[in-house]
């Protein structure tokens, strides 16, 4: 299973704790038999877009909700708000313009070292 569809899944269940809701409870929202909800949760099927769809409109989510990583976003919270709005900014950006920026950004990390500045890579 790929690294999405097991961050969906562990997201889903998540969502279910934090609501304590039962598999059955889930499944009874999605229209599916408990056990789907179980496949699902363990990753042993992928979650189809539709139910997805249901969660956000049940819960009143953004879809991507089911896309967050805490490991991730522990990580984003402790840069400084600049950073966090410029990586959200590139993110918007296309993989080409992307890549310029990751340019400039090595480019500068280049001059400063020669500066004298130390390398922000290590």
């Amino acid at each position: 299973m790929s690294s999405i569809s097991q961050l969906v899944a562990k997201n889903i269940r998540k969502l279910r704790e934090k609501h304590s809701l039962s598999q059955k409870d889930l499944a009874y929202i999605l229209g599916v038999k408990q056990q789907a909800v179980y496949y699902y949760e363990k990753g042993y099927r992928s979650v189809p877009f539709k139910f997805l769809d249901t969660l956000c409109h049940h819960f009143g989510l953004a879809p991507s909700f089911f896309l967050q990583d805490e490991e991730v976003k522990d990580i984003m919270e402790d840069f400084p708000l600049k950073i966090q709005q410029a990586i959200y900014k590139v993110s918007k950006l296309k993989p080409e313009q992307q890549n310029q920026v990751v340019n400039f950004i090595d480019f500068l990390a280049h001059k400063n070292n020669k500066n004298g500045t130390t390398n922000p890579y290590k």
